[in-house]
């Protein structure tokens, strides 16, 4: 599951506030990154794939190999 947070203004401890979240891999998340740019996560999985989507968790593609 890919989950993205923000921190609130004041920050507290462990206090965030869940924007989104969906399945987006099969296997646990190894990796993430943020591109704040292009607004995209790319989530690396021990599934063997790379998936890249939106913020609002729209799929836009798999970079990975056939197990």
């Amino acid at each position: 599951m890919c989950a993205l947070m923000m921190m609130n203004e004041v920050i507290k401890e462990q206090e965030t506030e869940l924007l989104a979240s969906w399945q987006c891999h099969l296997r646990r998340i190894i990796h993430l990154e943020y591109v704040e740019n292009l607004d995209l996560v790319i989530p690396a999985s021990l599934d063997c794939n790379v998936r890249v989507w939106t913020v609002s968790g729209s799929y836009i593609g798999t970079f990975g190999q056939v197990r």
